[in-house]
């Protein structure tokens, strides 16, 4: 009887002790994660300081004003946004059009 006590009493020790090594380990990845977490939110903040960032939101905001979403101006506006983006890409990839 004494024996299976002690077995049994073994064997919850060894569960506790698991317990505690996984309560450690999940301590530490929380504390990651919070860091983690912290330095996104510096980023952040430090990004909507920025001007160029007030700027592009109120691009955003005008944008969203003259051409609402789910119209053909949204469209437009998109289509106009996307051929300003491949100026750019065009101008350095040395295109250039048909000149006689």
């Amino acid at each position: 009887m004494g024996e299976k006590l002690l077995a049994q009493l073994e064997e919850k020790n060894e569960w506790i002790y698991q317990l505690k090594t996984s309560l450690a380990e999940s301590e530490s990845e929380l504390k990651d994660l919070q860091e983690r977490v912290q330095d996104l939110e510096w980023m952040l903040e430090e990004t909507r300081a920025l001007i160029s960032y007030k700027v592009a939101l109120q691009f955003a905001r005008a944008g969203a004003l003259l051409a609402p979403p789910g119209t053909v101006r949204r469209q437009f506006l998109r289509l106009g946004a996307r051929g300003l983006q491949s100026v750019p890409k065009l101008r350095n990839r040395g295109f250039r059009g048909h000149h006689t």
